[in-house]
């Protein structure tokens, strides 16, 4: 059984979800990033949810959010499941594309904690080594000159797994400034976050697996290294 969590309206939290096995089910495709960002902007909207920050990689994502409504359980349940179908459709997965299990979510209290995270999850697809800046990733991932824009606007409904259902307003996607920084200005706040970005990537060094052999990694296969419980 999993420990319980506290779920506050207005909280911002960093969530984050692995794949089965941690195997490679979300490699990045223009069909796969089409689902996610329908899900995700359909979720929103459903279960009152403001993203702040988004990294899909291939085994796992992180998003930075804030609950407004307190409705964090019922928004992951029904993105993890819409998400699972539609996905797993489309690679011809069965049995689901998660771990067992719940998400992990980790409770953010300060500004510096909320910019941190920010830096994290932009720079994520970098520090794992696999391009050497956030602009080449071609999976979902958003940055922090994003922050107070629609990523994407009227999406279309993917034509796997959700073609059955019809009458559905095609949704927006949006990027808000988390709360806690809304007595910033939006420029400060961008530079403070490029600025914690350049201090972690300055020590990496040497190359990356690149896009290309990103892409041609097989869907099943999954990481040699062993993850940290």
């Amino acid at each position: 059984m999993s420990q319980p969590r506290q779920i506050l309206p207005g909280k911002t939290v960093m969530v984050t979800r692995r794949c089965l096995q941690r195997r490679f089910f979300l490699i990045p495709s223009p069909m796969v990033n089409d689902i996610l960002k329908y899900v995700l902007a359909r979720g929103a909207a459903m279960f009152g949810v403001e993203f702040h920050a988004i990294v899909f990689m291939s085994n796992h994502y992180h998003i930075l959010l804030t609950d407004m409504l307190g409705q964090l359980p019922r928004f992951m349940h029904w993105v993890n499941r819409e998400m699972s179908r539609a996905i797993g459709e489309f690679r011809g997965v069965e049995g689901g594309l998660f771990a067992p299990g719940s998400y992990n979510m980790v409770t953010l209290e300060s500004p510096e904690a909320v910019l941190d995270k920010l830096a994290y999850i932009a720079l994520n697809p970098v520090t794992a080594r696999l391009v050497k800046r956030p602009s080449q990733w071609e999976g979902l991932l958003t940055l922090p000159e994003q922050l107070g824009t629609d990523i994407a606007t009227r999406i279309p409904r993917p034509k796997v797994y959700f073609r059955r259902r019809a009458g559905v307003t095609p949704p927006t996607l949006s990027l808000t400034v988390p709360p806690m920084l809304r007595h910033m200005p939006l420029q400060n706040v961008v530079t403070a976050v490029r600025q914690r970005m350049d201090e972690r990537s300055e020590p990496l060094t040497g190359s990356v697996l690149g896009m290309r052999r990103v892409l041609r990694t097989p869907l099943g296969s999954r990481p040699k290294t062993q993850e940290l419980r």
